[in-house]
Order: C-alpha cells, then sequence, then structure tokens
C-alpha cells in the first residue's frame, strides 16, 4: 500500500494548522504498519493537498496536487506533478 498525506500532528508550533509536509510512506501489511516514510516537500511556506496518485510503468509513481505557498497567498493556484522513481521510495 502507498499513503500520501500531511504529515502534520500539530506538534511543530512552526507549521500547525498548515498543509505541510507532503510525506509518502509504504505499508507491506494492509496498512497496519507504515515503513519508508519520506517527505517529498518541507516547506513551511508551502501548501500541499488534493493528491492524486498514479502508477507509471511499474517504475515510476506521478503525483499530481496543489502546492501553493501561504506567504504568497497561492493556496490552491499551483498545481504541482512530481514523478518518483519506486526505487528511490525503497532506498
Amino acid at each position: 500500500w502507498l499513503l500520501v498525506w500531511n504529515n502534520n500532528d500539530g506538534s511543530n508550533l512552526e507549521i500547525k494548522d498548515k498543509r505541510t509536509p507532503i510525506t509518502i510512506a509504504v505499508s507491506k501489511d494492509e496498512g497496519r504498519t507504515w515503513e519508508k516514510i519520506k517527505n517529498i516537500h518541507a516547506d513551511p511556506d508551502g501548501w500541499y493537498c488534493y493528491i492524486a496518485i498514479h502508477f507509471v510503468d511499474n517504475k515510476n509513481i506521478l503525483l499530481s496536487y496543489c502546492a501553493g505557498s501561504q506567504s504568497q497567498k497561492t493556496h490552491l493556484a499551483v498545481t504541482e506533478n512530481t514523478l518518483l522513481h519506486i526505487k528511490w521510495l525503497y532506498e
């Protein structure tokens, strides 16, 4: 299983109540535990949400999501596309 989410529990006051960071993880036991947890973007000013996931050719993961800036007030105005190699996820 693959999970992409805003890994923000509110304990870091700098990013509390913000949609950052955007994080990815995998589970080998149907979601009971998660491993290979990595931040894709961790800009404290970033705004990452509404994630779409597409697997490409069994080697890549294509993510598309809103990725604005809080200081520039572009919260939902920017669409980001990120291509990740599955190999990178397991490193």
